[in-house]
């Protein structure tokens, strides 16, 4: 900058010199600078430009020394309605895997009736108003849709869901909870409400076993790591060993613990068995009324838990059904030694 000054100083000193012996006492017209007046105003000139090349440099962008590596930013919902709660369960269960974020919906007014305002709104069509914790969906490119199965539908809450927002181009992932029926018949609400959305294959999610696999074959990253809980059981002087499996069931009774119950034998030398003194959660769809040797298991029938040790008596079948949460792993023969009625502790091993 200031080499071009000089040399602009020095063309000017020339032409000054110039002028002078061309005519040294010629008058400056009234609208020719002087010699002082264009040396500061190409002064001015050149301090001027400075700032505008400053700031073109400062603007310039910079070349970035590293990019985010692809895939760090997750863009997964995980969108449920959950009624009794088994689908939420598989809900937080999938954001757990996927790393997504968990978004429930819910109906604006609860119903009075389920059974019938439920099925008027599937049949006819009706779009009832919901909540949900996350409205706006357009950060997010694969948003799984859970729901239960309703008279082999979805509840007209999905619905409402997928009508609220624009799906285009976006990977919709359905998946369900239910009694009985499986997810296919209501699949054809996903095409018909979002046609420029990608439905990707959906779940019947009612053995969490299977959320995992599936995830994967959708290309998830699922690393599955054991949620068993050792547990002790102490009984007349003898110590079994067990594990609780990974359930909601299993979740809820490790809260629990220690604890001692008052049991007794039943079922003709099949079980024992005692009075909680509350519920446990659970998924109808885990009912059963069959068991393995070593089941532990929450009794249907009342608040109650089962120690199952003897599948061979003359009635293995249980009425009102059982769900398995847990397993007794030491050798159960010691159990015929137990007075018919003790006290049992179970806590978790340390």
């Amino acid at each position: 900058m200031k080499k071009r000054l000089l040399v602009i100083l020095a063309i000017l000193a020339m032409q000054v010199l110039t002028l002078a012996a061309c005519g040294k006492n010629t008058a400056q017209t009234a609208n020719e600078p002087s010699e002082d007046e264009m040396v500061s105003s190409v002064q001015e000139q050149e301090e001027e430009s400075e700032p505008e090349e400053a700031a073109l440099e400062e603007s310039a962008p910079e070349e970035s020394s590293s990019e985010e590596p692809a895939g760090t930013v997750n863009h997964t919902l995980v969108t449920f309605f959950s009624n009794t709660g088994n689908t939420k369960g598989v809900a937080e269960l999938i954001a757990e895997y996927t790393g997504g974020d968990l978004n429930e919906i819910r109906r604006a007014v609860p119903y009075e009736n389920l059974r019938e305002e439920a099925k008027v709104d599937i049949d006819d069509g009706i779009r009832p108003e919901i909540t949900a914790d996350i409205t706006d969906i357009s950060a997010y490119d694969t948003i799984f849709v859970g729901y239960p199965i309703w008279w082999d539908e979805a509840p007209a809450m999905i619905a409402t869901f997928l009508e609220s927002s624009d799906f285009s181009g976006k990977t919709i992932v359905p998946f369900c909870t239910s009694a009985s029926d499986t997810i296919e018949n209501s699949l054809h609400i996903f095409g018909e409400l979002c046609p420029d959305a990608v439905i990707a294959d959906g779940l019947t999610a009612n053995d969490t076993e299977e959320i995992a696999p599936w995830l994967q074959q959708l290309g998830y990253e699922v690393s599955v790591v054991s949620e068993e809980i050792p547990i002790t059981i102490t009984a007349g002087g003898q110590v079994f060993e067990a594990v609780l499996d990974g359930s909601e069931t299993a979740a809820a009774f490790a809260e629990m613990l220690p604890m001692t119950l008052s049991m007794q034998r039943v079922g003709g030398d099949r079980e024992f068995y005692g009075g909680m003194e509350s519920a446990l959660p659970y998924d109808s769809a885990d009912a059963q009324t069959a068991f393995e040797n070593g089941d532990i298991a929450f009794w249907l029938g009342g608040d109650g838990l089962c120690l199952l040790y003897n599948n061979q008596v003359e009635n293995p079948e249980i009425s009102a059904g059982i769900i398995v949460f847990g397993k007794i792993t030491s050798d159960l023969s010691g159990f015929f030694d137990l007075d018919d009625y003790l006290d049992v502790v179970i806590e978790i091993a340390q």
